[in-house]
């Protein structure tokens, strides 16, 4: 008996086990088929994937689904950008549901290293609104189950117990909200039964990093997050109640309690009665918020202070309206001290209150009563109250500030050769509501007061640039802020700015562009200094394998110009170097306004000529700038211009030997890609190409037309004020025909197309005469007489002069010339010169005939 249950347990588990190898194999294309189905039919995005893993050991019984090197790319307005780069999906499927092929239960999902990259344009476009229109995946369904009852045609159900996010990279843009938001090294797990109407939901979230900015201020930078969230979940009333949590950001330490509704009856609103407070009462914890202070030894700080810090939200959002909020922040006797630094910060206190009775945003009332800090007995003191930020910004607010930057190095770590030293000194007041100023009633708002900083200098290791500004003096008036100076000196490179700026408060307070105008010079910018900077910044960050904060607001290599500017700036530079090449006396005027920098009559020499731009250029769509520009271009000298300007090489290849100097006047407008390239197949517009001396030597395409005609003459050409008319179309360059003569004798004439993939499509029309072309030429010329007297008829002889076309194809690294008769097309000749040709003979039978 004993010996047939061994033998019975034996079997089971050979069964099992054999199982375990066998239905993964018999099942795992079927599921991937449902996988691929799935997708495609839900979302409107490129998929790609990699390897795809079945198995029955890792959640047993249960299929753990697999698939590896998931990358989501974007469409229409997004083609090209990566949306999601994950390492590994997981998914656990029911046994039972695989094998019965109707329903695929899914227990548990997770996504293990993706990087998530979201961008939310201007117009409210998201790269994340993936998903396809429900009705388009319900006829999708339908022509499925028409065609298919096996498990291709199964569809999927959600049966979660646990789900996970690990080790994700994430980064959230939202140019229309003014939000950005990134998570470095970002793991969130839950775990509850969701078949349940009522149920446990246990989740914990950590970060290494966040950073939080909002309409340009940072809220939090490279803040780590320990959080773990537990709530009872009410599904039928969508009734979310806290029960054991915590909040942990660097070492400040809140807790919450309340429930969070979303009641589905009432349509798209949230009802709220959460509270929260610090659960660590020190003063150390919010001081470990601040980035410079928590990176250098935090452990060690000595700090002594008293913190206060609660809140509250209750009642309805939905739309514009607000439930009712409340934040209270009070520091008091604090202090922090270094133990290896001589200086501390003292007599540190704060008292904040922020409150709205619920209803719109304009209700909020900020009242900030107190912010004092001693650094090394550098005094620093704001006062601030504010009422209706959205209707019409009041505030009442006083700094003053009196520092020596040099004393900073006894309260705070610096890294090894960082430097501060100079001075900074406010004594500013303002007063009084917007509408003032938009009124013109100045003498209701008070504003007065100055900023003065002298001889700040910095020094930093990972920047090789110095910089130092001079002096800078800003003047506080009710109209305006007025720049009365500002001398820096950066690297090489000299700057002197003066100007104003017209709605500083409004900016402020309510949100609005910050309106100026500024006027800039230069006797010298050493533009080579930015760039090496700029490289080596980049190699140190790729080095570390740490994102770089620059990359906010950009993707790719875009250059962004930022939201929430109206400015003027006038240029007049005497000299700039950027790698070899000087730029001199550049002047015009620069418009920052509407995410888009307008050139205003910009002149510049360079090139040993001159350029003027006028034009635009704008990033109201980040994944696709647009330029618009009209150049005029005098003399430039052409083989510096070929060295130097990348996109002349696509444009005209034929120069890459040539020397003398050319002229343009061109219109053109286009796309930019996240290079910061040209999309040259969207490129509209043309102009007029003009030369002066121009010596064409060794060129490819001359050399192959030299070789198949035999003539010499064609290797090396000289164009002397030649005009080239040009346009830009379906990513080519048009060339309407154009007339040079080749020595002193061949006239030729110039047409065709080449495209920015160097593909050639030309024609060129020579006029030889044939006394200055020697024997072999006139055997080329001889046998393509023959070829067109074979097709018409006629024995034609080798005249004074002979008409021949060049046909120009492959691309200007391997191209080829096919030369023919002129009117001949392949070795034929066209109808209408066959045409001429049989009336030609008939009329010379009928005078003999005559005769």
């Amino acid at each position: 008996m004993i010996k047939k249950i061994f033998i019975g347990i034996a079997a089971l588990v050979i069964l099992i086990v054999a199982s375990a190898l066998v239905l993964p194999i018999i099942f795992k294309d079927d599921i991937v088929a449902l996988v691929k189905t799935e997708a495609n039919k839900n979302i409107n995005a490129e998929l790609d994937f990699g390897d795809i893993g079945l198995s029955l050991f890792t959640n047993f019984p249960d299929f753990t689904l697999s698939i590896d090197d998931i990358k989501v790319t974007g469409v229409d307005r997004f083609a090209g950008v990566e949306f999601a780069d994950i390492e590994r999906l997981s998914l656990s499927l029911d046994l039972r549901s695989v094998v019965g092929g109707e329903e695929v239960q899914i227990n548990s999902v997770g996504l293990t290293s993706p990087d998530i990259h979201v961008i939310v344009l201007a117009d409210g476009t998201a790269n994340y609104d993936i998903a396809k229109e429900s009705e388009n995946i319900e006829a999708e369904d339908k022509a499925d189950d028409e065609e298919t009852t096996d498990i291709e045609g199964a569809s999927l159900s959600i049966g979660l117990s646990e789900y996970f996010i690990r080790n994700a990279n994430i980064i959230y843009d939202d140019r229309a909200g003014g939000l950005y938001a990134k998570l470095d090294n970002f793991t969130h797990e839950g775990s509850g039964d969701f078949t349940q109407d009522d149920f446990l939901l246990k989740t914990m979230t950590e970060a290494d990093a966040i950073m939080f900015k909002m309409g340009g201020i940072s809220y939090l930078n490279r803040t780590a997050l320990d959080m773990k969230f537990d709530m009872i979940m009410n599904m039928p009333n969508m009734r979310f109640q806290f029960v054991e949590n915590y909040v942990k950001l660097n070492a400040l330490h809140l807790g919450f309690d309340g429930m969070v509704a979303m009641p589905e009856a009432e349509g798209n609103t949230i009802d709220l009665d959460v509270t929260f407070e610090t659960k660590e009462t020190s003063f150390k914890s919010l001081l470990s918020l601040v980035p410079a202070v928590y990176k250098n030894d935090f452990e060690d700080i000595e700090t002594s202070g008293n913190l206060a810090l609660s809140g509250m939200a209750k009642g309805r959002m939905v739309g514009d309206q607000l439930p009712a909020f409340m934040l209270d922040l009070t520091v008091d006797e604090a202090m922090f001290h270094y133990p290896d630094l001589p200086e501390s910060a003292e007599n540190i206190a704060v008292v904040l209150h922020v409150k709205n009775p619920g209803g719109t945003e304009d209700n909020t009332v900020i009242d900030l009563n107190k912010f004092h800090v001693e650094l090394a007995n550098n005094p620093l003191d704001i006062v601030a109250h504010m009422r209706t930020p959205i209707s019409d910004p009041f505030i009442d607010a006083d700094v003053n500030m009196d520092l020596d930057l040099a004393n900073l190095a006894g309260v705070i770590p610096l890294e090894e050769g960082q430097a501060f030293t100079g001075k900074v000194f406010t004594d500013i007041h303002l007063k009084g509501n917007q509408s003032a100023i938009d009124e013109e009633r100045y003498q209701a708002f008070e504003a007065g007061g100055m900023l003065a900083m002298s001889n700040i200098a910095h020094k930093y290791p990972s920047i090789p640039i110095e910089i130092l500004i001079k002096a800078c003096s800003l003047n506080f008036s009710p109209r305006f802020v007025e720049l009365t100076t500002m001398e820096m000196q950066v690297g090489r490179s000299d700057m002197s700015l003066t100007g104003r700026i017209e709605n500083i408060v409004e900016w402020y307070v309510a949100d609005a562009d910050l309106k100026g105008m500024v006027n800039f010079s230069s006797g010298m910018i050493d533009l080579n200094e930015f760039i090496e900077e700029s490289d080596e910044g980049t190699s140190e960050s790729t080095d570390k394998g740490d994102a770089s904060e620059s990359e906010e607001g950009s993707e790719g290599g875009v250059a962004e110009v930022p939201t929430g500017f109206d400015f003027v700036l006038n240029t007049s530079i005497t000299k700039m170097l950027y790698e070899d090449m000087e730029i001199s006396n550049v002047s015009g005027r620069v418009i920052m306004r509407d995410q888009a920098f307008n050139l205003s009559n910009l002149n510049m020499n360079m090139m040993d000529g001159s350029l003027n731009m006028t034009g635009n250029y704008s990033t109201k769509n980040i994944i696709e700038p647009s330029f618009d520009m009209t150049m005029d271009i005098i003399g430039w000298d052409i083989p510096m211009t070929y060295d130097f300007v990348d996109v002349v090489q696509k444009m005209a290849p034929i120069m890459e030997n040539a020397t003398g100097r050319f002229s343009t006047k061109m219109a053109i407008t286009g796309l930019i890609d996240q290079n910061m390239d040209p999309k040259y197949e969207t490129l509209d517009g043309g102009g007029m190409l003009m030369t002066r001396g121009v010596s064409l030597n060794s060129s490819k395409v001359l050399e192959r037309a030299a070789e198949a005609t035999k003539y010499d003459g064609l290797k090396n050409l000289t164009l002397e004020d030649t005009e080239v008319e040009y346009t830009f179309e379906d990513g080519r360059i048009e060339v309407k025909p154009a007339e040079f003569v080749i020595g002193k004798e061949i006239p030729a004439v110039f047409s065709g197309s080449h495209g920015f993939d160097m593909t050639l499509d030309y024609l060129i029309n020579l006029d030889i005469p044939t006394k200055l072309i020697g024997s072999a030429a006139t055997q080329v010329v001889s046998g393509l007489l023959s070829k067109a007297g074979d097709a018409t008829g006629v024995n034609a002889q080798i005249p004074e002069r002979v008409k021949v076309d060049l046909d120009i194809n492959g691309t200007s690294e391997d191209p080829k010339v096919t030369p023919r008769i002129a009117g001949t097309e392949k070795g034929l000749v066209q109808n209408d010169l066959k045409d001429k040709a049989k009336e030609e003979i008939d009329k010379k039978k009928e005078e003999l005939e005559n005769k």
